[in-house]
């Protein structure tokens, strides 16, 4: 994988962590965007969190009780799955006072416009799970 897209996977991991995911396309030929509200919630600096995908099941308590103030959640991958514990794991974090958040697991490599579509999906199954 070229440099420039490792770079561009990591802005949308960076952004998918900070829960206020904007889908922007790196060659300037999207139209149009969208954009998640991020979260109101907010933790402090170097607090431990969880990743949590369709492995995990959907109760998060140990996690929170061991010391998590957050929970990153696999939301979905390429354009055609999503993980089907998402808003189980979404709704635990929240019940045990940890902040939720998303990522995608990307796969469109060079195409900037498979990267839109997955950026679309990703964005429409964070919604989809519940995240603001």
């Amino acid at each position: 994988m070229r440099s420039t897209n490792k770079r561009f996977i990591s802005a949308l991991a960076c952004a998918s962590v900070m829960t206020a995911l904007a889908i922007a396309d790196p060659m300037g030929i999207t139209k149009t965007h969208q954009v998640v509200q991020a979260a109101t919630d907010n933790v402090p600096a170097r607090s431990a969190g969880v990743d949590v995908s369709s492995w995990q099941g959907t109760n998060l308590t140990q996690q929170a009780k061991s010391g998590a103030k957050f929970a990153v959640v696999k939301v979905s991958e390429s354009t055609n799955y999503q993980n089907p514990h998402a808003q189980g794991q979404i709704n635990n974090a929240e019940q045990n006072n940890m902040m939720p958040m998303g990522y995608h697991y990307a796969h469109f490599g060079a195409d900037s416009n498979r990267a839109v579509q997955e950026g679309n999906y990703a964005v429409n199954s964070a919604q989809q799970a519940g995240l603001p």
